[in-house]
């Protein structure tokens, strides 16, 4: 073979490896894509695991568009799970959430070492519960709690949370936390009123009240600029309740925050909240003897100038609920200093799951 046909063959080859290399990157680019713009989901969802007593975690590995969703103006239900269909489900239509009557308690005591610990009880007719941590790239790291009922999963007529499905609707969850804590120590809980919807008309952006509790956990430091950020939007409730959010901070302040007629109002210097209202009472004093939960949880801090998080996690046990209205699903302790949660499920105290970062690491 002479030099010519060397040179001929030679470059037949490159062409030829140039034309499949061309055809390959055809081929591969929309699979790339894809994966790149699923990987975030198929991680989270790979991520569920069943801890036991009908309890999961999930960490969070996808962009959840929190901005968007405020700027979505959205003020009920329907149109939450329309932009979580759009979104998060590329276009696969979303039953709505599926909320009861429930009755919780919250409280926040200081431990001997000079640290703050937050507990709640979560009382609702009983089904499974999720752990959901999240760490987006434009927010602090959290915690927060949620019962799979209200994302349509698990008992008593949901999609089987071990199944692919049930795990591929938990990427709904990040909207719906009932309560939480992020890295700087602060905590925000929700509890039903006995009253109508809240809905404020403003020129502000519509948020629903469970979105909210997302955006103080992923952009609030402490209770001054949770409440700047709640001031900065309009709250909306659903199916015909109302609520008030319990919020604290590892400096040990805590607030509760109401909504009648439509304005915001602010209970300071406020430890301990259950279901009654507290903006419309003249004093604290007024307080006690109107519900057994909060009479108890106020006996036991007027009592105990420290508690141990041990000691937090049995005073949610003598608040527990199991009756025909609401059992207790879960009892969360969190550990505002050093951002760790504890958490017993099914009114099981005997059994306390202790969950740090490192656990989702």
């Amino acid at each position: 073979m002479n030099q010519t046909t060397e040179k001929t063959t030679g470059k037949k080859k490159k062409t030829w490896l140039w034309v499949l290399l061309i055809v390959l990157g055809i081929l591969l680019t929309p699979l790339i894509a894809a994966f790149i713009v699923l990987y975030g989901r198929i991680a989270t969802v790979a991520s569920v695991q069943y801890v036991g007593q009908d309890f999961y975690t999930i960490h969070f590995q996808q962009d959840y568009k929190l901005d968007k969703l405020i700027e979505s103006d959205i003020s009920d239900e329907y149109a939450l799970y329309d932009f979580l269909s759009r979104e998060m489900f590329f276009g696969y239509p979303l039953s709505s959430a599926n909320a009861d009557k429930y009755a919780c308690s919250s409280f926040l005591v200081q431990t001997p070492d000079g640290s703050y610990a937050a507990g709640r009880n979560f009382d609702y007719p009983g089904t499974e519960e999720l752990l959901i941590y999240t760490d987006p790239a434009d927010g602090y790291a959290s915690y927060s709690m949620t019962d799979l009922n209200v994302i349509g999963v698990g008992e008593p007529d949901g999609l089987d949370p071990q199944s692919l499905i049930g795990k591929i609707a938990m990427l709904a969850s990040p909207y719906l936390p009932l309560d939480g804590m992020n890295e700087k120590g602060l905590m925000v809980s929700i509890l039903e009123l006995d009253a109508g919807e809240i809905h404020q008309r403003t020129e502000k952006h519509d948020v629903m009240i469970n979105v909210a509790i997302r955006l103080l956990l992923d952009r609030a430091e402490n209770v001054e600029e949770a409440l700047e950020l709640l001031e900065g939007i309009d709250i909306h409730t659903i199916n015909g309740h109302s609520h008030h959010l319990f919020i604290c901070d590892k400096s040990g302040r805590s607030v509760v925050v109401e909504w009648r007629n439509a304005q915001m109002k602010v209970v300071e210097n406020q430890p301990i909240v259950t279901n009654f209202w507290l903006s419309t009472r003249q004093n604290k004093e007024s307080y006690l003897g109107f519900c057994e939960r909060y009479d108890t949880l106020a006996d036991w801090i007027a009592n105990h100038p420290t508690t141990t998080y041990e000691e937090a996690m049995t005073l949610l046990d003598a608040v527990q609920q199991d009756n025909a209205f609401a059992v207790t699903e879960w009892s969360a302790v969190y550990h505002l200093n050093d951002f760790a949660v504890d958490v017993a499920v099914n009114r099981e105290f005997d059994k306390v799951y202790h969950f740090t970062a490192q656990d989702f690491a």
